[in-house]
């Protein structure tokens, strides 16, 4: 708050050399000096000029300012010397201004307030502080719609970064806190229970390629148990390290047709303790690389190109021509007189 004070030293009414003087100090929020002087005196000395009057100003919420201070800053109605209604005002150090509602010389109601890097505030005030709901925009183009506290974002409201990312969901002093969906400008969303300003607890993260994983987080990564589906019919389902298959998990391979339940290290498979199966028949542990080679090799020979149709073979010309001849030199079948039938 600002405080206007009256200082003035008297000598004691004795009028003894040496001896302490006595100090009278008010304050403008009374309004008047407890020995107000008379005009152009004091109360022990008539002739003396009137004390000093000095301003402090702090720049925080709820500056109050009288005299010729108010009068270059505040431009709006008073009452008993507080301001009251709408007005204007413009902050000593010319960073901030204020235009809005005024409640006994509080902010109170609905205004704006403007910072000199071109932030703006934009909703409710109570008791001079940024506290309701309101928006926020900042000079890179980020926005945030929703509920304040004390000038921070408490409550539940709308984020949109600069790069075109919004969240929607819970805050807590400024941070994201409680549960939470994050669209991304690229389509993906994750929605999830956040802790620090990061995913931590059960969540979903989807793709518009359509891949999926539902599970756990940890600090923004997947960590836990999680199942992961992907658009092309691969699936994993069970622990995860950092965004990485690890540990103990059940993993379906659409290319070669296999579910194999196995130990993971940094995605790759460790340790095969319990083998294959493919169509509920189970394979021996280590059938999946060379499982997984045929099926690729099929694959290849789908795409290869069928091979041109051969003309038939000519048949040897001599053996036509013995052919012919020797069917030429059979002599015809006789013809045979039918016989009389029996009387």
């Amino acid at each position: 708050s600002t405080i206007v004070q009256m200082t003035q030293t008297e000598p004691s009414i004795s009028g003894s050399r040496g001896s302490s003087p006595r100090r009278h100090t008010g304050s403008a929020r009374s309004g008047v000096h407890p020995e107000s002087p008379p005009r152009g005196g004091s109360p022990l000395n008539p002739f003396r000029p009137p004390p000093r009057i000095t301003v402090e100003t702090h720049v925080r919420a709820g500056v109050l300012l009288k005299g010729t201070e108010l009068e270059k800053c505040y431009r709006g109605p008073l009452v008993n010397g507080l301001r009251q209604g709408t007005g204007t005002y413009d902050y000593p150090n010319r960073y901030f201004k204020y235009a809005g509602d005024y409640v006994e010389g509080k902010k109170h109601g609905k205004g704006t307030f403007t910072m000199g890097d071109g932030s703006v505030y934009e909703g409710e005030f109570c008791q001079d502080e940024i506290t309701g709901k309101g928006k926020r925009t900042w000079p890179d183009g980020s926005t945030y719609v929703g509920d304040f506290l004390n000038g921070e974002r408490t409550g539940v409201g709308t984020y949109t970064a600069a790069n075109g990312d919004v969240f929607e969901g819970e805050f807590f002093e400024n941070s994201r806190e409680g549960h939470g969906r994050l669209t991304y400008v690229n389509g993906d969303v994750l929605e999830v229970n956040w802790e620090g300003n990061h995913p931590n607890g059960l969540g979903v993260h989807e793709t518009p390629q359509g891949d999926k994983y539902e599970g756990d987080w940890v600090n923004g990564e997947r960590t836990g148990f999680g199942k992961y589906e992907g658009a092309n019919g691969d699936f994993y389902e069970g622990e995860w390290v950092a965004n990485e298959y690890y540990g103990l998990g059940l993993r379906h391979d659409s290319v070669a047709g296999m579910t194999h339940e196995c130990l993971f290290e940094h995605g790759q498979v460790k340790y095969e303790p319990a083998g294959l199966w493919v169509e509920k028949i189970f394979l021996p542990p280590g059938a999946l690389a060379a499982a997984q080679a045929q099926a690729q090799a099929e694959q290849e020979k789908e795409k290869e190109p069928d091979p041109a149709p051969t003309p038939p073979k000519t048949a040897d010309k001599k053996a036509t021509r013995k052919s012919r001849k020797s069917a030429l030199e059979e002599p015809p079948p006789s013809a045979e007189p039918e016989e009389d039938p029996p009387e």
